[in-house]
């Protein structure tokens, strides 16, 4: 099997889902579409290749000290990254394709960075476990 690690920094933070989903239709459009232009630009241009799988590990920087819902923010990132991959990256975004193992929200405070570090692997793809 064939695999390799591409992280990609970002100088953004993704918006919360509840503040996303709550949003009009077409400023979820436009934000989803430069999320996943920016996500996209940064997957050439740091040479991912394509591949069978992929995991994804998620850390997000803000620039207060605010309390935030991680998930709420790895959401929107994992929705946008996933689109971002598919079909340039790797044939579909579904479980056994694409997963984000780890989303965390940094203690420290600094400028809003987004870093998403991606593990790939072509070869087998791992098959899904039976449900007895």
């Amino acid at each position: 099997m064939n695999a390799g690690r591409v992280t990609l920094t970002i100088p953004q933070t993704p918006p919360s889902a509840n503040k996303w989903l709550s949003s009009h239709w077409r400023v979820r459009y436009r934000e989803k579409a430069e999320w996943e232009n920016m996500l996209t630009v940064e997957l050439r241009k740091w040479g991912m290749p394509k591949c069978d799988r992929v995991e994804a590990s998620l850390y997000i920087r803000f620039s207060d000290r605010r309390k935030r819902d991680t998930d709420n923010h790895v959401a929107t990132l994992s929705k946008c990254l996933g689109d971002a991959l598919r079909p340039d990256f790797i044939p579909d975004d579904d479980s056994s394709r694409f997963q984000v193992i780890h989303g965390q929200i940094s203690s420290e405070v600094g400028p809003k960075e987004t870093i998403v570090i991606l593990d790939w692997f072509r070869g087998a793809v791992e098959p899904e476990e039976l449900v007895a």
